[in-house]
């Protein structure tokens, strides 16, 4: 009776292999377990300030912004169907859970003129500058 031996091309490096993959699948573990914090970018014009902020597959209802004691707030929840029914999953790479990140706003910022936009995962907040702090160009006059 002829046995069937599975191919495995780096026997040679077997325990080496072995040691990779497990440290490999270690540090895929814990990205799963990390907090998913979404990256930020802000940016100041004469204006206002704008900031930017990455939130793919999160649905515009699960955002919120709150503003208070001109502390600026984006919180929120994604969520990813982990549901295996039938099925095994070998990687889940994709993090999901609450977030919430805050920033102190400069007291030069008009709160009450904040808006926000949502578009292709990417939440934008405008934050306009009160009008007192805006550059100003002074005229110099000939006498």
């Amino acid at each position: 009776m002829n046995k069937l031996t599975q191919y495995k091309p780096f026997s040679a490096f077997s325990l080496f292999d072995s040691e990779l993959h497990n440290l490999f699948n270690q540090l895929s573990n814990h990205r799963s377990e990390t907090k998913w914090v979404p990256a930020v970018d802000i940016i100041e014009a004469d204006d206002h300030f704008e900031l930017h902020a990455e939130v793919p597959g999160v649905l515009q209802e699960d955002v919120k912004i709150a503003i208070e004691d001109n502390v600026l707030t984006i919180s929120g929840e994604k969520n990813v169907d982990t549901k295996s029914e039938g099925r095994t999953r070998h990687r889940v790479e994709r993090s999901s859970g609450k977030f919430e990140r805050s920033f102190q706003l400069p007291e030069t910022v008009e709160v009450d003129q904040t808006k926000a936009d949502y578009k292709a995962g990417i939440l934008t907040i405008s934050l306009p500058k009160a009008e007192k702090t805006k550059p100003k160009e002074i005229e110099i006059k000939v006498g």
